[in-house]
């Protein structure tokens, strides 16, 4: 049993609220990237993975720990986007029930791949120096502009362009270099 996790009446393992907000926040812009890619108006796409969060809660005790919340939450957020699209039968702001379905088969074939190569990615940001390491976390995790990294560590914009161009080089370099040597073991 996990330590946030509780037995429920019936033997088995359910999630705590604190587990499941945060494995929500951990897979939230994957959940949010499906239904935006099926809906693509921001507005209603927001307003389809709030309805999709709540649907999650209230059905938090259906998922089983240890299996893959974000597919979990996918399927999920896919019969949300499902149901809004019926709601709105006739709209050029959804895709047919046909097309969803493809839409999803397609996101499908790629999703593995997409995971693997961010894997792959991560283990590259992690051989890279350190101060490489922080302007990467400053500009993607921090979403900061590339003059507020400037400001920050003291170099020109320019300069930080400059290393952000040579950063992705050699990220894009260890990533192929990596999935070239998985290919072929």
């Amino acid at each position: 049993m996990t330590e946030q996790s509780f037995i429920k009446n019936d033997g088995s393992e359910s999630l705590g609220n604190d587990q499941f907000i945060s494995l929500l926040t951990r897979h939230q812009k994957k959940i949010y990237g499906i239904i935006h890619m099926l809906i693509p108006y921001k507005p209603y796409a927001e307003d389809v993975m709030q309805e999709t969060a709540l649907v999650m809660w209230r059905k938090k005790d259906d998922f089983r720990p240890g299996s893959d919340f974000g597919a979990w939450g996918a399927r999920i957020a896919r019969f949300q986007v499902l149901k809004y699209c019926r709601k709105q039968k006739g709209s050029r702001l959804c895709f047919t029930d046909g097309a969803l379905d493809e839409i999803s088969r397609c996101h499908d074939a790629v999703s593995d791949r997409i995971q693997e190569r961010l894997h792959v990615l991560d283990t590259c940001v992690t051989k890279l120096n350190q101060d490489d390491r922080n302007l990467i976390n400053m500009r993607y995790v921090q979403e900061l502009k590339a003059s507020s990294i400037a400001e920050k560590v003291n170099r020109s914009v320019d300069g930080i362009y400059k290393a952000f161009s040579r950063i992705h080089l050699t990220l894009q370099n260890c990533v192929f270099k990596t999935l070239k040597a998985e290919e072929s073991e």
